[in-house]
């Protein structure tokens, strides 16, 4: 997630991955307090929260890579190992 929200910012983006990193943040928050305390579910609560919240920020920063200012594309190596 750190990685990719990096390449957002350094691919004139800096507002998405913002956007993303806040949207997880509190969705692990919220999902802190709706697993743990009102499903009862405890340490696996919190650590699904986390997860989700997570999952949540790298599919927000995904949405990059369709919008019309992506200049990241990926290209296929012509050589992986080089001879001496």
């Amino acid at each position: 997630m750190q990685f990719l929200s990096a390449m957002l910012r350094n691919d004139n983006n800096p507002t998405l991955s913002t956007k993303a990193v806040i949207v997880g943040g509190i969705f692990n928050i919220v999902g802190d307090i709706l697993f743990v305390f009102v499903l009862d579910i405890g340490i696996m609560g919190a650590g699904l929260a986390t997860c989700l919240g997570a999952t949540i920020s790298v599919l927000v920063m995904l949405t990059h890579f369709k919008s019309k200012i992506n200049t990241l594309h990926l290209i296929k190596p012509r050589r992986i190992l080089y001879s001496c």
